[in-house]
C-alpha cells in the first residue's frame, strides 16, 4: 500500500465516520417540543436537527403572540413586546436542546420544552 492509498483510505474513514456521528450520538432522535399554556399542551413538534433550516412557530397567546425559533436543533422564545411580557425572562433565558430543559414566560403562563429522547443523566444507580 503506498502512501497515497493510505491518504485516500484515511480521508474516506475519516469522512465515513463524520457521516455516522449524528446518529451514534443520538442527536435529534425521539426530541420533540411541547408548547403548553395555562398547564394545557397546544402544540407538539420533533425538535429539527442541527442541520435544518431555520423555522419560527407562532405561538397564541391570552393576550396576543409568541413566537419560538428553532434553529441549530436548537428551541428559543423571541423577544416579546414589554406590553405582553414585561421583564422578558423568557427570551433572555437562551436556547434549549436537550430533554428535561425548558422556558418559561409567567406572565403569559406559557411553558416550552423539549421531552422524548435520551437526557444522558444518570438519576439513580441500585444495587
Amino acid at each position: 500500500m503506498t502512501k497515497t492509498d493510505r491518504l485516500i483510505f484515511f480521508l474516506l474513514a475519516a469522512a465515513g465516520l463524520a457521516a455516522l456521528l449524528p446518529s451514534l450520538s443520538g442527536a435529534g432522535r425521539g426530541r420533540t417540543v411541547q408548547v403548553e399554556i395555562s398547564g394545557r399542551v397546544v402544540q407538539e413538534f420533533p425538535l429539527p436537527s442541527p442541520e435544518s433550516p431555520p423555522r419560527k412557530v407562532t405561538i397564541a397567546l391570552p393576550k396576543g403572540q409568541a413566537v419560538l425559533s428553532l434553529e441549530r436543533g436548537e428551541a428559543r422564545i423571541l423577544p416579546m413586546p414589554s406590553g405582553l411580557c414585561p421583564l422578558g425572562i423568557c427570551s433572555h433565558s437562551g436556547p434549549i436542546d436537550r430533554p428535561g430543559e425548558s422556558l418559561v414566560c409567567v406572565p403569559n403562563r406559557l411553558v416550552v420544552r423539549i421531552v422524548g429522547g435520551d437526557t444522558g443523566i444518570v438519576h439513580a444507580v441500585a444495587r
